[in-house]
């Protein structure tokens, strides 16, 4: 009797995960009842006991092999090689004669021993057991040998491969760098860890005449050369967070200690804390994870400012103030520096955050880029407070809008329950309005942050499918804001207009083919270029693989009044119109942009599988239309 299955996996996430755990490659074969030989090709093939010597495989139950193997009393593991694919794939596929031409010799209970293996494995049948989709097989080993050169055929996130001896471990540190570690951690470098996301941070252990201690290296986002030329990556990274962890020192909040920061590399050595930022599956686990955020949001906003003069010196050399809180100023500063053509939903949102005046009054210290995703858990509570380069002083509702925000890129499903639990214990009523301005401005920080990025591609950027998906977020969660503020019903479904802009992201395929195909590593690699592909395959179902598609031709010329043949001319013209008559033709502007980005959002989809890391939170599936978590008045 099989168990009622407690919960869903969606299954491409489940093999996707899977997928990171490398496997070898047998085939199993056996002399049926017939007397005619059979294999099947597994992945799952493992050994299972010692004493007596057992091992086991596990075969698809609508497998069309397994039931004539089945029928024998003995089998023979034959692991491959690495030069064996072509091997895997004949007793992978259906049908046919797998036998013809092959050589092989039977092993001692009679079944084919396949020539050129890594090793074979002879065995009697033990049993058949049902293990879900699959079967569970147990043979008792009776002789077995290998080839002591031969490396094994390896399979590895959709791909094949081979083992080949690890090469002298490379110091991930530069020599001035690694001393710096030496000394401000009381001991050299010991055991170091790539903690893989998008830039080179490391968990290392140091030994110290104390003890071993855990610390994590944080790097910045860019290098320094390419740092020192952007007002937002200079004024906004790990200095900034330096500042404030060790202003927040026994303050009661739940932050890692920072031990030092060094300036010549732009890096900060933080105290490891447990947790991972991924949050649990269970509603009410969620739900109590962001009330207890909330609580931490309001415990922050509750300390006193004068602690925190050092981070007051570097908004103001950021140039944050009223018009351009936080790093909006800054990362607009950057935007407007680049050349080529405006972004007209950057220009409409500008506008509308001039309409509507920054929130004045409170200033207490922020979290900065808040929300799901920035705070370590273990054991249903929350152990860290992560991510402070964005961490400024302003208005206490801020934290909230960026929350709100993140709730696009990663929802909890809990937002609500964060928002009255920060109400009641900060004792601040929730200013929804305010909330809607600082949402606008972080979704404004995020669009015009990648714009250059989204525009001009490039195939060995570490972040460059993840910003496609992280624009179409921001486009969707803007219109969603600046249509509440008039009253719209929530955006629709995407009509079928294709995704936008989409010649950009095209040009992304080949190129990261051609990098593959000259055997340089692409970021996310294979996976990340199928998921590449079908947010292409989903653009041109939808109707259209970029701008110039009928449908986003006729809704421009629509807006603009005429039929303008090119998409450059078509997207300066839309910009002449938020700049003009952006407050007479609001509604329909807001309406032509949130078509626009949800359709957009709808072919860009699979790009979420891309915005995953180890310990985060798997990609979600959503609803294809609003993106923002509805806020209650």
């Amino acid at each position: 009797m099989r168990p009622a299955p407690t919960r869903t996996v969606e299954a491409a996430h489940f093999r996707r995960v899977l997928g990171h755990f490398p496997t070898g490659v047998a085939v199993i074969t056996a002399i049926d009842a017939a007397g005619c030989p059979v294999g099947m090709a597994v992945g799952s093939f493992t050994s299972v006991s010692l004493d007596p010597p057992l091992v086991g495989f596990l075969p698809d139950r609508s497998s069309t092999s397994f039931p004539r193997i089945r029928t024998a009393a003995s089998f023979c593991v034959n692991v491959l090689a690495a030069g064996q694919r072509e091997l895997c794939q004949r007793f992978a596929s259906r049908g046919g004669d797998k036998f013809a031409g092959l050589d092989w010799a039977p092993a001692p209970s009679g079944a084919p021993r396949l020539a050129g293996v890594a090793a074979w494995i002879d065995c009697d049948l033990v049993s058949v057991s049902e293990a879900g989709d699959h079967y569970f097989v147990l043979g008792r080993v009776r002789t077995l040998d290998a080839h002591a050169e031969a490396a094994p055929l390896v399979f590895h996130r959709g791909g094949y491969g081979g083992v080949e001896p690890l090469p002298p471990p490379t110091p991930p540190f530069p020599p001035d760098l690694a001393s710096w570690i030496e000394r401000v951690a009381g001991g050299p470098p010991g055991r170091v860890r790539r903690l893989d996301r998008w830039r080179s941070n490391h968990l290392l252990d140091v030994d110290t005449p104390g003890g071993t201690r855990r610390l994590v290296v944080k790097a910045p986002r860019v290098p320094m050369a390419v740092q020192s030329r952007s007002r937002a990556l200079s004024s906004y990274g790990t200095h900034r967070e330096s500042v404030v962890l060790t202003a927040l020192a026994g303050s009661g909040i739940a932050v890692p200690a920072a031990h030092g920061y060094s300036a010549e590399h732009g890096t900060l050595l933080l105290e490891w804390m447990p947790g991972r930022t991924a949050l649990p599956d269970d509603p009410a686990g969620r739900a109590a994870l962001l009330r207890g955020y909330g609580r931490q949001l309001a415990a922050l906003h509750a300390l006193d400012t004068e602690r925190f003069a050092e981070v007051a010196a570097l908004d103001a050399a950021a140039g944050s103030g009223p018009t351009e809180p936080g790093p909006l100023g800054a990362v607009l500063a950057d935007y407007d520096r680049r050349p080529g053509p405006g972004d007209p939903l950057v220009d409409l949102a500008r506008w509308w955050l001039t309409r509507h005046p920054s929130p004045g009054g409170e200033r207490c210290l922020l979290h900065g880029d808040a929300g799901s995703g920035q705070f370590l858990v273990e054991d249903g509570r929350i152990t860290a407070l992560l991510d402070w380069e964005l961490s400024h002083l302003g208005h206490p509702m801020s934290d909230l809008g960026y929350t709100r925000f993140r709730e696009g890129l990663y929802p909890s499903g809990a937002f609500e329950a964060l928002v009255s639990e920060y109400s009641a214990a900060s004792g601040r009523p929730v200013d929804r309005p305010a909330i809607d301005y600082f949402t606008v401005v972080a979704g404004l920080v995020m669009l015009a942050g990648v714009s250059a990025d989204v525009r001009r591609p490039r195939a060995h950027h570490p972040e460059a499918l993840q910003r496609f998906w992280w624009d179409a977020v921001a486009r969707v969660a803007i219109c969603q804001v600046l249509g509440e503020s008039l009253g719209h019903p929530p955006l629709g479904p995407a009509a079928e207009t294709g995704g936008g802009d989409m010649e950009a992201l095209a040009g992304l395929l080949p190129a990261r083919l051609e990098l593959s195909a000259a055997g340089t590593e692409v970021p996310g690699g294979a996976e990340h270029t199928l998921l590449l592909a079908r947010a292409l395959e989903r653009a041109v179902s939808l109707g259209g693989s970029g701008s110039g598609s009928p449908d986003a031709e006729a809704d421009t010329a629509e807006l603009i009044g005429r039929h303008l043949p090119d998409a450059r001319r078509r997207q300066d013209e839309v910009c002449r119109l938020v700049r003009e008559h952006a407050a007479e033709r609001l509604d329909e502007l807001v309406g032509y942009f949130g078509r626009r980005a949800v359709g957009r959002l709808a072919a860009l989809a699979p790009l979420a599988g891309t915005d995953t890391w180890d310990g985060g939170p798997a990609p979600a599936e959503r609803q294809l239309g609003p993106v923002l978590p509805e806020l209650c008045p």
